[in-house]
């Protein structure tokens, strides 16, 4: 996966979901972040990882390079008001 500002998915620093949480901006509950996880997995190239063995949400870590598309996330739900159509937007924006 590319690398952004530094991080790479072999980064040794990892994040709960609270502290991934409170890495954006405005931060999330640990909740919140489960949701933009989930979203993320269905549809953005490299978050696969998350992708639990029965199909679920995994507990895989998160790591550095996650946040900067988890605040994209967290922007289009703000944008849109709605999880439900931030979901739409985006897996019209990352049609595999």
């Amino acid at each position: 996966m590319k690398s952004i500002n530094g991080d790479s998915i072999d980064s040794p620093i990892v994040y709960t979901r609270a502290e991934a949480g409170r890495e954006l901006s405005p931060p999330v509950s640990a909740r919140q972040v489960q949701e933009y996880l989930n979203i993320a997995r269905l549809f953005i190239p490299g978050f696969d990882v998350f992708n639990g063995l029965e199909g679920g949400l995994s507990n895989a870590p998160i790591k550095p390079i996650h946040i900067p598309t988890l605040q994209k996330i967290r922007e289009y739900v703000r944008e849109t008001k709605s999880l439900v159509k931030a979901r739409i937007r985006i897996s019209k924006e990352y049609k595999r």
